[in-house]
């Protein structure tokens, strides 16, 4: 989740404090992969191509984790926002880079309120770079994907089978990005027991959202049983 990723005695990054919780997957991509502008086209604002190279987006995400060892299936539908190296910096910040603090910001829920001048978004990225093995760190130095073999790579520094432990490469680190999954509703399918499947639907209302009836509030969440 974002704001909480664990430790790993491998990650040689500096991670924040945990002052935040939040209901917020994530997942890392490369640039250049054909998903990061499109969920910049798809997003409410419409983005640009060039705009896809920073941070920001907000389209319309669904993922779907199976977890084999308790049979059950995860339906995540959302919006997707990245986060690129401009999240922090110098100069005035980009619309995206505001788009994503306040849209992911939102959901962020502050736990330890003294922390909160110290924590960084760009710490919190290269974390999720130095979380990653030193063969994926250096698959952001791959060719551009689904390029054609036949093509020369452009770029000297692109070839399979890299190895990065620098965690400020800058070739990896250019094309390295984190996606943000903002959740807004979330359906669970249990198959413990084939002919007895159960399903629910986790539906976002908020801290002040009222459930309604048939359904049952959790946190910040609805929740009611559907038909499998």
């Amino acid at each position: 989740m974002w704001a909480e990723l664990p430790e790993n005695k491998r990650n040689e990054a500096p991670l924040n404090d945990r002052v935040y919780e939040s209901d917020l997957p994530t997942f890392t991509t490369d640039v250049r992969m054909e998903k990061v502008p499109e969920i910049f086209a798809s997003s409410q604002g419409h983005g640009e191509v060039e705009q896809s190279q920073g941070s920001g987006g907000g389209g319309p995400i669904e993922a779907v984790f199976w977890v084999k060892e308790v049979m059950t299936q995860w339906r995540i539908k959302g919006e997707a926002y990245i986060v690129g190296q401009d999240i922090e910096g110098t100069g005035q910040e980009s619309s995206g880079t505001r788009t994503v603090k306040t849209k992911i910001g939102e959901r962020m829920r502050v736990v330890k309120e003294d922390g909160k001048e110290n924590w960084s978004w760009e710490k919190e990225l290269t974390a999720h770079f130095g979380n990653l093995s030193p063969g994926m760190r250096g698959s952001f130095k791959n060719p551009i994907p689904g390029t054609p073999v036949s093509q020369t790579p452009s770029d000297p520094n692109w070839a399979l089978g890299q190895k990065v432990s620098d965690l400020n490469d800058e070739a990896a680190r250019k094309n390295f990005r984190v996606v943000i999954i903002k959740p807004i509703e979330v359906e669970q399918l249990d198959l413990t027991e084939p002919d007895k499947a159960r399903r629910w639907r986790f539906t976002y209302i908020g801290p002040s959202g009222d459930a309604g009836e048939g359904g049952e509030k959790i946190g910040e969440w609805k929740k009611e049983e559907l038909w499998p």
